[in-house]
């Protein structure tokens, strides 16, 4: 741990560190997290990794930062912010003591599953209520920029992204360059067929960055901004529906169903971000990505 957090906890806790009791939460694909304890003070730390992360996941701890205010202004139960480091990249929050949802999904009724579901699309909707002027970057100063138009954001994003993926070895520049070809013509039915809002969007409300009660049946807590962007609404609900499970089953079903209606342009939009956002961290992770890369290249 670092010499800054170790310093921002003893002011935090007032006690020198040696008193205060830090056990390493995880070490996750990109961030890694701690809880530290004295007496009955808890708190979270987040620490952003360092090692050749990809371009497309810059600037985490401030999208923590930003998200995480955004949706308690907006209601969204999130942990209170206790100390943040945008130098040293890492945050202290408030700890959660509540269940994961991922963690005990599998015990739940299926009267259990749809409430938690139903709560979570609510709090879509909440988040769908933060607007913004631009699409992209919910932060300043970064590779990911901010567009007036959707399109001209989309480009942006998957281009970061695709360099990203040259640089891992996945793609070859003539693959980058076909991938890049599918979205222009995509950007061309997105600018005749539809007009976007600029909304918050979580793009990794998954349930295993769902906090939730089970006494009372109610979400307590969402964390985990850091993949958090400004784009059209449609993104955050299509998210949802491989991706808030983890992969294991889809989101909607008989008993619920995507509250909008999103034209083919649309979805072809939101499947291409999805997939290369994906690919991008199994690149980055050296894992299997050929269904995904053959998915990205129309095969």
């Amino acid at each position: 741990m670092k010499k800054e957090i170790e310093e921002k906890l003893e002011n935090v806790f007032g006690v020198d560190i040696d008193k205060i009791h830090v056990k390493l939460c995880s070490e996750g694909d990109v961030n890694t997290s701690w809880i530290a304890r004295y007496e009955d003070q808890t708190c979270f730390i987040k620490e952003q990794g360092q090692n050749n992360l990809p371009t497309l996941y810059e600037n985490q701890i401030a999208r923590e930062m930003i998200g995480t205010k955004l949706c308690r202004e907006q209601g969204i139960p999130c942990p209170d912010i206790i100390a943040c480091d945008l130098q040293n990249k890492f945050i202290i929050t408030e700890f959660l003591p509540y269940e994961m949802v991922g963690h005990t999904w599998e015990n739940m009724g299926e009267q259990q599953r749809l409430e938690i579901k139903t709560q979570a699309l609510k709090l879509v909707e909440k988040m769908n209520q933060i607007t913004f002027d631009q699409f992209g970057a919910v932060y300043s100063d970064g590779n990911i920029s901010q567009y007036k138009e959707w399109t001209d954001s989309y480009r942006n994003i998957v281009g970061i992204a695709l360099a990203d993926c040259r640089n891992f070895g996945s793609l070859t520049q003539g693959e980058s360059d076909h991938i890049m070809e599918i979205v222009d013509r995509n950007s061309e039915e997105l600018k005749q067929s539809s007009t976007a809002k600029a909304v918050f969007a979580h793009l990794d409300f998954h349930w295993n960055n769902i906090f939730w009660d089970a006494q009372t049946q109610q979400i307590k807590g969402v964390i985990d901004f850091g993949s958090s962007l400004s784009v059209p609404e449609y993104m955050g609900y299509y998210r949802l529906d491989g991706g808030f499970l983890y992969g294991t089953e889809r989101f909607y079903d008989k008993k619920l169903t995507c509250p909008i209606n999103m034209l083919e342009c649309e979805v072809q939009c939101a499947d291409l971000l999805n997939t290369l956002d994906y690919f991008t961290f199994l690149s980055y992770k050296n894992r299997d990505f050929e269904w995904e890369k053959k998915h990205l290249l129309g095969k």
